[in-house]
């Protein structure tokens, strides 16, 4: 395997157990920077000190044209931070959890052994959850899951589950305009190309061309292309199927501080990994939240007064989609 995929062989069976508690610790960040991000722009560092994990945004891997308020970034955090969490259930390690109340603030993770009954054993799937940009199948998840997504909270934080009608209707022709509106600004292209790598890249963030569907040998023009080019003028109808899906979930908080954007991001790596646990793809999708215009009139069509925080699609896919590089906990630990 290339250097820039090692992070993904990261196994359950080898941790630490006779290590240091600093050892145990730098183990489990292992399994927080295989959570998703922007663009997998992998926007954190992590801090071991005593018997804290912090996490920190790095201001490098902001993105000032799609994510202005770094509203983004910290839901990105808070994937990782969730991944830590599940990770260390799975050790019977308790963690108490102080948000960020300001820009620059770390997320604390204060670790204790307890004594943890881990049912869901979420770890496992951690290594196997991969976003799906490609179509799904038009077949619903089974009622139990569905179930089990829709009844998932965080603390002043909720999921809205569309799966069909005119609501579903609305709902993918806001995400196509929102997309080609987004796609149509040069600026963002420019920032966007600076991630979309080549299928061949030994980049260690960023998105190869494949996990779009792009061979190889196209991808080798794409982040050129994609700086100076309108691309949604050229969106086969294949690449129009993977706008939609059986099912679109939306997470709401009720409130819009930090700490929720923090929270959208822990609530929805509990629902990737538990869609991976069953068989299913989740697919993030932003374009409908870069504006108020857009969460606005999403907050219209799911009916809710929360602030919509996050969109994505969920399903079984109809093509297997790829890992993206990772950083190793080397490259973004100290």
């Amino acid at each position: 395997m290339k250097s820039n995929f090692k992070a993904w062989e990261i196994k359950v069976e080898d941790f630490p157990f006779k290590g240091s508690f600093k050892d145990k610790l730098f183990f489990l960040i292992g399994f927080g920077i295989l959570a998703p991000s922007t663009h997998n722009t992998q926007p954190w560092r992590f801090r071991v000190k005593d018997d804290k994990v912090l996490i920190y945004a790095n201001s490098e891997r902001e993105l000032p044209v799609g994510d202005r308020d770094k509203r983004f970034l910290y839901f990105s955090l808070g994937a990782a931070m969730e991944n830590i969490l599940i990770a260390g259930k799975h050790y019977n390690f308790l963690f108490e959890t102080s948000y960020p109340k300001s820009l620059g603030e770390p997320i604390v993770l204060t670790a204790k052994i307890g004594d943890i009954v881990d049912s869901e054993e979420l770890i496992y799937h951690i290594v196997n959850r991969i976003s799906n940009r490609h179509i799904f199948k038009d077949i619903l998840p089974e009622e139990r899951v569905l179930k089990l997504v829709g009844d998932m909270r965080e603390e002043g934080a909720r999921v809205d589950i569309v799966m069909g009608g005119e609501q579903k209707e609305r709902l993918v022709d806001l995400i196509k305009r929102t997309t080609h509106s987004v796609m149509s600004e040069p600026s963002f292209r420019k920032e966007l190309a600076g991630y979309v790598k080549t299928n061949i890249t030994g980049s260690k963030f960023g998105m190869p061309a494949y996990v779009m569907g792009v061979p190889t040998v196209i991808s080798l023009l794409v982040p050129t292309v994609l700086k100076y080019v309108d691309v949604e003028s050229f969106k086969t109808k294949k690449q129009e199927g993977a706008m939609n899906a059986p099912v679109f979930g939306v997470i709401s908080t009720e409130e819009d501080e930090l700490k929720d954007w923090v929270k959208a991001g822990q609530l929805f790596q509990k629902i990737a990994l538990l869609a991976t646990k069953y068989g299913l793809s989740t697919h993030p999708m932003a374009a409908p939240l870069h504006t108020e215009t857009g969460y606005r009139e999403l907050q219209s069509i799911i009916n809710t007064n929360f602030r919509p925080q996050f969109l994505f699609r969920l399903g079984y896919g109809t093509e297997k989609a790829w890992h993206g590089p990772r950083m190793t906990v080397e490259d973004c630990a100290y």
